[in-house]
């Protein structure tokens, strides 16, 4: 029996000893299987924190003009005037800060103008600086606060003053009728007086011609 008892003992500490070390694979296992649960969960928290951030970036720039938009000379002075404007202000009618002669005559060197030779057409650059935005028309910032003007119905979003290109037309017109005005008269010549005048070439020809004879 003690043979037997010895021989079962071995077979029992074989069998633990064996136990044991399935338990300890599969603690490994387990472990690597945690670790790379935690390593896949970091990951899609990765993921997830940029596809967020790629959908908040897209998101800021459908809410603004066009990147590739290159602001026009007027955004400048504009911006030095209004600077500290909020940009709802700028569709609320006598809300604007007052403008002055200096602004005015800013715009003007911009659109071309000599502030003194050109005084007769300071109203066209001074309206411009004081209109406000046209119904349906607001004005937003963007993410470096620079201001730009959104048309609501359409989703249309531009640094350029939805009134400029009307005053600039405006300007080119009242241009036109300085420069019509300041032209001398055309002198009409119709085709009787020219008959007249070539009958009387003719006879002078004649005449001279008569006389030579006499002589």
């Amino acid at each position: 029996w003690r043979g037997r008892g010895g021989v079962h003992a071995e077979k029992e500490q074989r069998d633990n000893a064996a136990l044991r070390q399935d338990m300890e694979s599969l603690e490994r296992d387990l472990k690597i299987a945690l670790d790379a649960s935690s390593l896949a969960e970091a990951k899609l928290r990765h993921l997830e924190a940029n596809l967020h951030k790629r959908d908040a970036t897209e998101e800021t720039d459908a809410a603004e003009p066009r990147k590739d938009e290159v602001k026009p000379p007027e955004y400048e002075v504009r911006k030095r005037i209004f600077g500290a404007v909020e940009p709802q202000t700028f569709s609320q009618t006598n809300a604007l800060p007052e403008v002055t002669a200096t602004d005015v005559a800013e715009l003007a060197l911009v659109w071309g103008l000599d502030p003194i030779t050109d005084a007769h057409l300071m109203w066209v650059p001074g309206k411009a600086l004081r209109s406000v935005l046209p119904v349906g028309w607001k004005g937003e910032s963007d993410r470096h606060g620079d201001v730009f003007y959104h048309e609501i119905a359409s989703g249309f979003r531009t640094y350029s003053h939805p009134c400029d290109a009307r005053y600039r037309e405006l300007l080119n017109e009242a241009q036109e009728e300085a420069r019509k005005a300041a032209a001398p008269p055309r002198v009409g010549v119709t085709e009787n007086a020219l008959e007249i005048e070539r009958l009387r070439l003719r006879q002078a020809s004649a005449d001279m011609e008569r006389q030579g004879r006499l002589l």
